[in-house]
């Protein structure tokens, strides 16, 4: 490798650098400021919303579980044939 040559993996790393400070000079802006801002809110309200969601669905499935579970007979039946080996 030449010396005045970066290895791939240099180049890599300085061309992120360069992007990272390009998007920082970006989002320094007040108008980019302001809507990662807005969209920060938004995101903070769904996540409020689907966690809602999530618990009222959670407590509708439990509830037909139960109701499932209700529905069963409330004493084992024995079948002919099935026993439990205990040796």
């Amino acid at each position: 490798m030449a010396l005045g040559q970066l290895d791939p993996l240099a180049q890599i790393l300085e061309q992120l650098m360069l992007d990272i400070g390009e998007e920082f000079e970006e989002t320094s802006q007040p108008v980019i400021a302001s809507l990662l801002s807005q969209v920060s809110k938004l995101v903070e309200k769904l996540t409020l919303r689907f966690d809602s969601f999530r618990a009222i669905f959670l407590e509708g499935l439990d509830r037909k579980i139960r109701e499932r579970i209700s529905t069963y007979s409330k004493t084992s039946e024995k079948v002919p044939g099935a026993a439990i080996d205990s040796t």
